[in-house]
């Protein structure tokens, strides 16, 4: 009985070790244009995300200020590795996939025949999130939230 148990927690420990080594970026976020790289205009906007993350998905709600136009985008990403539709008010509808590589979850987007990668991560204090973006030859993006609550 005690080689059961003892084979029970053996295969437990992997993925135990798996989930305290990924970061959850649940709560509300708001753009930080003095610790991002490379926005161009996008500094003046102001975009407040708001994530969950649970059960093997992460889901983000987006409302971007920007110009006097304001804009709203609802996101699924399956943390799995499992490729999913998503669109954006931007680029149209598309493919996410994501994947975990150390503590950074990076998702490749295929929208309008572009691909697009995506590397999110948190500071070591979980008090600012960082969104990386590459697409093509085009100089990195990134994009800094500060959490507010």
């Amino acid at each position: 009985m005690k080689t059961i148990h003892l084979l029970v927690l053996a295969s437990l420990v992997p993925a135990i070790a798996l989930a305290a080594d990924t970061p959850n970026f649940t709560g509300r976020w708001s753009f930080d244009a003095k610790q991002s790289q490379n926005v161009g205009m996008m500094a003046m906007a102001e975009v407040t995300l708001t994530i969950k993350q649970a059960d093997g998905q992460l889901v983000e709600d987006d409302h971007a200020a920007f110009g006097g136009k304001t804009s709203d985008d609802h996101f699924v990403y399956d943390l799995t590795g499992k490729t999913v539709q998503n669109s954006t008010s931007m680029s149209g509808a598309g493919t996410t996939k994501s994947s975990w590589s150390d503590k950074r979850l990076v998702t490749e987007w295929q929208t309008g025949g572009r691909s697009r990668l995506e590397t999110r991560s948190l500071s070591a204090d979980g008090k600012t999130m960082f969104v990386e973006s590459q697409s093509g030859d085009r100089p990195k993006t990134v994009m800094a939230y500060s959490r507010i609550d």
